[in-house]
């Protein structure tokens, strides 16, 4: 004969304190009712918010890093007159990288389909005082390191001081 303990079950029945065996169905009928929050919407519950802030940092520090220019000397971009898409967009690539390293910052890895969009290459002057003059503006498809791709504009621009300037932005 097998020895059965208080709350073991057997053919859909389970042995009480008391030695009775009751129905599983019959007990858990007894149990009262836990609120499982099954009807409130994952964005109000605690972690849905916290998913929801946590994309909304990550697009911040994303698009933060989008608008800063990258500064070059003549010497080291030729002639801005010479400047073409893949260049400009080379160098956009290289600050990219350069300010995602060490971040969770999607870095721009490629643009796809660059044309043309301003081209001042031939009468561009230099500008006086603080101003910059627009030299090429080239938009594509950014390619990024989180696997997204967005429209992007990728310009050089001089200042007075002859120094060239590379910036990406997402139009």
């Amino acid at each position: 004969m097998t020895d059965y303990k208080p709350g073991d079950i057997v053919n859909g029945h389970r042995l009480t304190e008391a030695g009775e065996w009751v129905p599983v169905s019959t007990l858990s009928a007894s149990l009262p009712a836990v609120d499982t929050g099954s009807g409130k919407k994952w964005f109000t519950r605690w972690w849905g918010i916290l998913l929801i802030l946590g994309g909304a940092l990550i697009a911040l520090i994303l698009l933060a890093g989008l608008g800063s220019d990258v500064q070059l000397t003549a010497e080291e971009s030729g002639d801005p007159a010479n400047y073409t898409c893949e260049e400009i967009i080379g160098d956009a690539v290289k600050s990219s990288a350069a300010k995602a390293k060490g971040t969770t910052m999607a870095s721009l890895l490629k643009v796809r389909a660059a044309k043309i969009v301003t081209d001042n290459r031939e009468t561009y002057k230099l500008p006086k005082g603080t101003g910059e003059a627009t030299v090429l503006t080239c938009e594509g498809t950014g390619v990024w390191s989180d696997n997204t791709t967005t429209k992007v504009r990728i310009t050089a621009t001089i200042d007075s001081d002859g120094q060239t300037f590379i910036a990406s932005e997402i139009p």
